[in-house]
């Protein structure tokens, strides 16, 4: 298996720490009028999270709080 195909394993809170430093950026795409979708899909193409959506939502909904997805 070659490096680039190699799963990277996060760590447990890694999200936490990847939204809290784009949070002002998220913010104010959100403030513009951005929907969270484009505003993840932003984030993901720069390299600024990894996170998965539901992840992104939780703590976009949640001020920095995992609020479970149901």
């Amino acid at each position: 298996m070659s490096d680039s195909l190699k799963a990277v394993r996060s760590r447990p809170y890694s999200a936490r720490v990847e939204y809290l430093a784009c949070r002002e950026d998220v913010e104010a795409m959100l403030a513009k009028g951005y929907s969270i979708r484009l505003t993840y899909e932003s984030m993901k193409e720069q390299g600024r999270v990894t996170c998965g959506y539901s992840a992104f939502c939780d703590y976009v909904r949640g001020g920095c709080k995992r609020l479970h997805s149901k």
